[in-house]
């Protein structure tokens, strides 16, 4: 988060890559809010948006003065990339003082080479780590989402929290999201124990992965 912070407030163009789920858009909100609250953000998303219409849109919101995040950019064929590039090197400054930001979200290892010239447009890449790498976030991320599913109703045990951390996430932050949606559909108030969580948070009994022994497993 601080890095994001620190890139946006540069106004530097940023490529934002990890795993599906890991919270990319809330990232670039939270830090677009944190930043430049009150200035224009249109956030797109080329998975929902067929290429002609993505370009419209993202060259209406440059027009306009707004902020930009293409979401999933990786989805673009490379015709449609090109065609974005060509689009974000046409953008005319007037002054750096109203120069955009520009934010793109994508998995590089999902069909986005290296060398594709719109990287070139974007001279910083943070990498957002998938939950399995961070599980020690677990408990606040779950206090955090809870609070919002149930109004502040529902809490979980230490013992319930412990158990979550033992999973390994590979849905990440939006998976654990799902589950305690489901959860909180099915309990309203009270403390959420290890036996209310579902089967698929119950079945394991494995040790926690330390950060390397994850990242090897996660490169074989």
């Amino acid at each position: 988060m601080r890095s994001v912070v620190d890139v946006c407030t540069r106004r530097e163009w940023l490529v934002l890559d990890g795993e599906p789920g890991v919270g990319k858009t809330a990232l670039l909100r939270a830090a677009h809010a944190h930043v430049r609250d009150g200035h224009d953000f249109a956030v797109l998303d080329a998975a929902a948006l067929d290429v002609v219409e993505l370009l419209e849109r993202v060259a209406s919101a440059l027009d306009t003065g707004s902020d930009v995040a293409v979401l999933h950019a990786h989805v673009l064929d490379s015709d449609g990339l090109s065609a974005l590039s060509e689009l974000l090197q046409t953008v005319s400054l007037d002054s750096p003082s109203d120069e955009p930001w520009v934010a793109l979200s994508m998995h590089l290892s999902h069909g986005v080479p290296d060398t594709h010239p719109i990287l070139r447009l974007f001279p910083k890449t943070i990498v957002v780590p998938p939950l399995r790498h961070h599980l020690e976030d677990v408990p606040e991320l779950v206090a955090h989402l809870l609070e919002k599913v149930t109004d502040g109703k529902v809490s979980m045990s230490v013992a319930a929290s412990n158990q979550l951390m033992r999973l390994s996430w590979r849905g990440n932050v939006a998976h654990l999201r799902l589950i305690l949606d489901e959860i909180g559909r099915r309990r309203r108030s009270g403390v959420i124990e290890p036996q209310d969580l579902p089967p698929e948070c119950r079945a394991t009994t494995r040790r926690n992965l330390t950060q390397l022994e994850a990242l090897e497993r996660d490169a074989s």
